[in-house]
């Protein structure tokens, strides 16, 4: 056997093999057995076909394409031994150069290639997020509605009260039909819901708010309204409705003022003061980490343009086999399907395969660089941190305690990658950021070919 390897593009490289005469003389027999074993040849036994019999039986050609089935991966692999090459993916047989000899050529797609430059030497200014007083004092405001209560009062609604009302509500008659909408929330033993009177009644009802204000506890109004044209409900956008509105009571908020029991109610202080601060820390640690994960992006793009990343065709086509996966999975969880979801998009598959493809290769891109220097960095997931991070993926699910379910999870070598993958990412993340800063550590010095001697030595 004779092979010659040439690098034909980026991580793509073409591998031909000249095959031996007698390799191809025992793949063609082997192939005919094949070909009997699975065949109804008249007057013989499965398997027991003389091989010209089998030859006349199926034709040449049909053994011929056999044998480069069974030979071709077995020639592959000893090409790719000679020639120390590790494919990213499985390689392709392309062509059939000739037959006599026989010569084939293989397309390989090879490993990706990454170059990080000097990004070690990438600097941006951190900017620390502020965190304003009014910012505070919102969350505050909403931690005190929260222990509202609601009381009966006996006066025309105003914005701001709760309602609980009978709600009829339809799209105007279209071809002699009409179409319910659902009201939404969880109604009371005679179908009456409570809604908040605001502009939108909760955002199910567009701009009728203003048309109930001032009713009335047994009151009933009628109200026409028209969906507008970015409503999220694709079905209800400029759909003209009316809606029956029977207001069975008003309510009122009846906001308590601080107190320590309040304080205790939402929250593990005591005093105001002491829960105004642990807000504005969690909001600073919030701020924090929404403006690192944007600073480490900002960070990154600066090193990738600094350094170069290859990688072959095939991972692109297998990132946007990952994004369609993502969007069935979706779709499933709303009650649809991939396919239904495919034919109503024009192009179908191939044209989102095609839009999806610019974003894979960002995607590839980020995450081989990522990859480059979490080895450069020496970073590593420690076993204790896997197990962490399953007790809290777990935390809280049904169906056993959250221990013995991520114990259970963690025998599963598919989600051991993952979590691994996820968790080595966070900290390329993380060092990325601090590089950019300038305060990552020193690397650990690489030890000299004398230096790793001496080391076996010991």
């Amino acid at each position: 056997m004779t092979t010659q390897f040439e690098k034909t593009g980026e991580c793509l490289g073409t591998l031909t093999i000249e095959a031996e005469p007698t390799a191809i003389e025992g793949a063609m027999k082997r192939a005919a057995r094949h070909l009997a074993e699975h065949a109804n040849i008249p007057g013989f036994r499965k398997g027991k076909a003389p091989y010209a019999v089998v030859v006349t039986q199926f034709g040449e050609q049909a053994v011929f394409d056999e044998a480069i089935e069974i030979l071709g991966p077995e020639l592959y692999r000893k090409a790719l031994d000679e020639h120390t090459i590790e494919p990213a993916r499985a390689g392709t047989l392309e062509e059939v150069v000739s037959r006599d000899p026989l010569v084939m050529r293989f397309s390989v797609p090879l490993a990706p290639e990454v170059d990080p430059g000097t990004y070690r030497e990438v600097r941006v200014s951190f900017v620390e997020p502020p965190v304003e007083e009014e910012q505070v004092e919102r969350v505050l405001e909403s931690l005190r509605q929260s222990q509202s209560l609601l009381a009966p009062v006996d006066r025309p609604a105003a914005s701001g009260d709760i309602l609980l009302a009978k709600i009829v509500a339809n799209l105007t008659i279209v071809d002699g039909k009409a179409e319910s909408i659902p009201v939404g929330g969880k109604g009371d033993e005679d179908g009456a819901v409570e809604v908040e009177l605001n502009e939108n009644l909760g955002g199910r009802f567009p701009g009728c708010g203003p048309k109930l204000e001032g009713i009335h506890a047994g009151e009933t109004r009628e109200v026409d309204f028209t969906y507008p044209d970015t409503f999220p409900v694709e079905r209800l956008r400029a759909r003209p409705a009316h809606m029956q509105f029977n207001c069975v009571a008003v309510k009122e908020r009846r906001v308590p003022e601080w107190s320590e029991e309040v304080v205790r109610a939402v929250s593990d202080k005591t005093t105001v003061e002491d829960l105004r601060l642990a807000v504005r820390e969690a909001l600073q640690a919030q701020a924090r980490s929404e403006a690192e994960q944007s600073y480490a992006r900002e960070v990154l793009d600066k090193m990738i343009a600094g350094g170069s990343v290859q990688f072959p065709q095939v991972l692109v086509q297998e990132e946007i086999e990952r994004m369609l996966r993502t969007l069935e999975s979706n779709l499933q969880r709303e009650g649809a399907t991939l396919e239904v979801y495919l034919k109503t998009r024009p192009g179908g598959r191939e044209a989102l395969e095609k839009e999806y493809e610019p974003q894979a290769r960002e995607r590839l891109v980020r995450g081989l660089f990522l990859g480059e220097v979490a080895e450069r960095e020496g970073l590593q997931v420690s076993e204790e941190e896997i197990a962490d991070r399953f007790r809290r993926t777990f935390a809280g699910m049904p169906g056993g305690s959250d221990d013995a379910r991520s114990q259970q999870a963690l025998k599963d070598p598919t989600l051991r990658r993952l979590f691994l993958e996820d968790l080595l990412n966070d900290k390329a993340v993380q060092r990325v950021a601090e590089i950019g800063q300038g305060r990552a550590p020193d690397l650990a010095p690489i030890p000299t070919p004398a230096e790793k001697d001496e080391t076996s030595a010991d």
